[in-house]
């Protein structure tokens, strides 16, 4: 009797394995055929078991559904305490003792002195040669690219999750050139007017997307992005997320950059910095400045989610003041701002709408 009861359990779990393979295999109709010529208790529960399987596989996938948790989870695996922002000077940090420390190479199977050491081998010859293996198809947030004046097949790209990237060959293949930074989350790149191979870099998405990272200030480069260094004077929370940097056409020190927290200049190549005009709704997105005036004409957009504005200032290098141009009530969102090159007293710009049901 037992053995027969424990093959009728066999029988059953087998029952059930076929049963809802065939619910996958031969479509729904084929477990109420089996329900026909199989009466019982066991049938019974079998069947309302395929009727669950057969509801959740016609379920329609939510891979993003609490986006808010995945935030959360994201989170926890990195942060110290699982609540802290993540600490971008902590990167930094382990950068500078990384130079004295010695580091193993796949190339030669053997440790190599030091960076700080003067006498350590090259990148390229301490891990060899790697062949590209893919995938080509899987792209980010490219948020800034800029053109050599002179050379045009030299540009520059940078992404919000992958850095500083380089091309020399108009776009066919690009090298990545701030892997080793404290921060990759590029969102802005401003060239050098005269000195194509100074180039700066602005760290931190701050569109209110909330996959966005927080930046770690801005980073420069004096000879064609082959080494980067932070700009200390940005290591704050002003610089947290910059939005957009323009170098002045008639002073190559002066600069000004757009943040979360509003526009700031420096007048000797980004060493120091002021605050000339302050946010008032959500922080800047977009700033641009005309190459053919004397003075820095600037123009500069605030407001993200919220109610935007445009404001210019005609002498932002001198004593200029920064006047409201631009405002369409409450409905007027994020603005992005652009010159016409054919005649730089014509001003575009494109805004989103706040307004309920338009997107």
């Amino acid at each position: 009797m037992r053995r027969m009861t424990r093959m009728s359990r066999m029988a059953s779990g087998a029952l059930a394995s076929s049963l809802l393979t065939a619910v996958l295999l031969r479509g729904s109709s084929y477990p109420a055929e089996v329900a026909k010529a199989q009466k019982g208790p066991a049938t019974d529960v079998l069947l309302h078991k395929i009727e669950k399987v057969k509801k959740k596989a016609g379920r329609p996938g939510q891979p993003f559904d609490k986006p808010g948790e995945a935030q959360e989870f994201f989170l926890r695996k990195r942060s110290p305490d699982g609540v802290s922002p993540i600490s971008a000077q902590a990167y930094l940090d382990a950068r500078e003792r990384m130079k004295g420390m010695p580091s193993y190479s796949t190339a030669t199977r053997a440790l190599q002195e030091s960076r700080a050491s003067g006498s350590a081998v090259s990148a390229a010859g301490a891990v060899g040669a790697w062949q590209w293996l893919g995938p080509g198809n899987v792209g980010g947030r490219t948020r800034a690219i800029v053109i050599h004046p002179t050379t045009a097949s030299t540009m520059y790209a940078g992404g919000v999750a992958g850095g500083v990237w380089k091309s020399t060959n108009a776009g066919a293949t690009w090298q990545p050139l701030a892997d080793l930074i404290a921060n990759i989350a590029v969102s802005t790149l401003a060239m050098t007017p005269g000195q194509p191979e100074v180039v700066y870099a602005g760290t931190g998405e701050g569109f209110g997307n909330v996959d966005a990272v927080r930046g770690a200030g801005i980073f420069k480069t004096t000879d064609g992005g082959s080494a980067w260094m932070q700009l200390g004077a940005t290591a704050t929370s002003d610089f947290y997320y910059v939005a957009k940097i323009v170098v002045s056409p008639n002073a190559p020190m002066r600069l000004y950059a757009a943040t979360s927290t509003g526009i700031h200049r420096s007048t000797d190549g980004g060493t120091t910095w002021t605050k000339v005009l302050s946010q008032t709704t959500n922080g800047f997105t977009d700033m641009v400045i005309r190459t053919d005036s004397v003075s820095d004409v600037v123009f500069a957009s605030e407001g993200n989610r919220t109610a935007a504005r445009v404001y210019r200032n005609t002498d932002a290098g001198g004593g200029g003041t920064w006047d409201l141009v631009l405002a369409d009530g409450t409905s007027m969102g994020r603005t992005s701002l652009a010159i016409a090159p054919s005649d730089q007293s014509v001003i575009y710009a494109l805004s989103a709408n706040n307004a309920t049901g338009n997107f």
